[in-house]
């Protein structure tokens, strides 16, 4: 009989099989968190949260049946895993899925994990469901091999998005690269003046090209992914990074090309858009500093805390050189009530030698004087960190719009 210990032992999975059975809805859990779960699981590593999985400026993805499922799942996972507040959770419909066909390149095989119950076909590596006080394996499916399928003809409309798709195929799936499709594909693509290039990637087309970049570019500092000009063309992409006004465009492609070896790091801000929504940005990309890398030798500073009569001393050593944030107006200025995530998080992710000290909060700077620690979600799988925080919270620590840094810290009792 199988040994589905590894699936029991994760709270998130035991979680979400409840709020199947509660809601009496049923989804999959796809895109790379799955697949990072599974190949944990297919090499015996013992992985103690879903979170820990979830790779920087990776989501949360889930497919359900219609938007009433939709609907009662987003209200779910807020009530019954509140730590999701610190991902960006993309809940599709089966109908949503469909109309990428259109224009995207469909890649079959990838590992899904089903939880209750859905009234159409679909396929899954692994089906979950709540049995009494736990969880039930209803049925596994042997990994299938990841193909691709025909894709749709490679011209103006379709190229934002194909372009996309190879820079996910190569961090994802990079022996897919030698198919005779997506050889076709690059071929298209390197055809293609880099000017008509530029003036198509605009708009959302843009913003999902930047994230799927930098995630590459830190899955190949992490030596997870494989070199990206090794299929496309390094003078195309140069070309049309230097063209493309997306500044953080131009820098991944070069630090792409030219690897640093001390790593990398990005850092994603939400920024406001029309209707009171806030929409996360990425706002630069760069190498790591050399002079400060990961010693821990950058600052000192120390934070006395009164316990009882004794005063004590926090050590407080920075990881990583500050990253600096200009922060938006708080949501009701002088007020110290914010609605939690109500404008999303502010996201770092980085690649280097050692990853940062596993802890919930971060430490922020306003000035010489002024330290705050906010809660924030620190994660790190296979080289690849990332720290995650309520950007409302941010906002509201720092009173108006103004300059913050951020500091990845360890803190030791003197």
């Amino acid at each position: 009989m199988p040994d589905w210990t590894f699936w029991e032992s994760i709270h998130q999975v035991r979680t979400l099989a409840r709020i199947a059975d509660e809601q009496r809805i049923g989804f999959l859990l796809r895109g790379s968190v799955a697949q990072n779960l599974f190949e944990a699981y297919y090499h015996d590593e013992p992985i103690d949260s879903l979170f820990a999985v979830i790779t920087p400026f990776s989501d949360l993805d889930f497919v359900v049946e219609n938007r009433g499922a939709a609907t009662a799942l987003s209200t779910a996972l807020a009530a019954a895993l509140p730590s999701t507040g610190f991902f960006r959770v993309d809940i599709r419909t089966l109908d949503d899925l469909e109309r990428y066909r259109d224009s995207n390149l469909i890649i079959e095989g990838q590992p899904s994990i089903l939880f209750g119950r859905i009234g159409r076909k679909v396929e899954a590596t692994l089906h979950v469901e709540w049995k009494g006080e736990g969880i039930a394996i209803i049925r596994e499916e042997p990994a299938r091999s990841v193909t691709v399928s025909a894709p749709p003809e490679v011209d103006l409309d379709t190229v934002p998005d194909l372009l996309n798709d190879v820079a996910y195929v190569v961090r994802r799936h990079p022996h897919l690269m030698d198919d005779a499709t997506l050889r076709e594909i690059v071929s298209g693509l390197e055809a293609f003046d880099p000017r008509l290039l530029v003036s198509s990637i605009t708009g959302h087309h843009e913003r999902r090209l930047v994230f799927t970049l930098v995630k590459l570019l830190v899955a190949r500092v992490a030596g997870a992914a494989p070199e990206f000009t090794k299929w496309l063309d390094a003078g195309f992409l140069q070309e049309f990074g230097q063209r493309h006004p997306n500044r953080v465009i131009g820098d991944t492609l070069s630090l792409l090309e030219h690897v640093p070896e001390q790593g990398v790091v990005a850092v994603s801000v939400p920024r406001p858009r029309s209707r009171g929504e806030w929409r996360n940005r990425m706002d630069r990309v760069d190498a790591l500093p050399l002079e400060v890398g990961w010693q821990a030798r950058l600052q000192e500073n120390e934070i006395r805390r009164q316990e009882e009569e004794e005063p004590a001393v926090l050590q407080i050593a920075s990881r990583l050189a500050p990253i600096t944030v200009v922060t938006d107006e708080p949501d009701r200025p002088g007020c110290c009530l914010y609605r939690d995530f109500s404008r999303g998080t502010l996201d770092v992710g980085w690649a280097g030698p050692h990853g940062p000290d596993l802890g919930r909060f971060t430490l922020l700077k306003a000035d010489e004087e002024e330290f705050f620690f906010a809660p924030s979600y620190m994660s790190t799988h296979r080289g690849q960190h990332s720290t995650r925080i309520d950007y409302g919270l941010v906002c509201q620590l720092s009173g108006a719009a103004r300059t913050m840094y951020v500091l990845y810290s360890g803190v030791d009792d003197a």
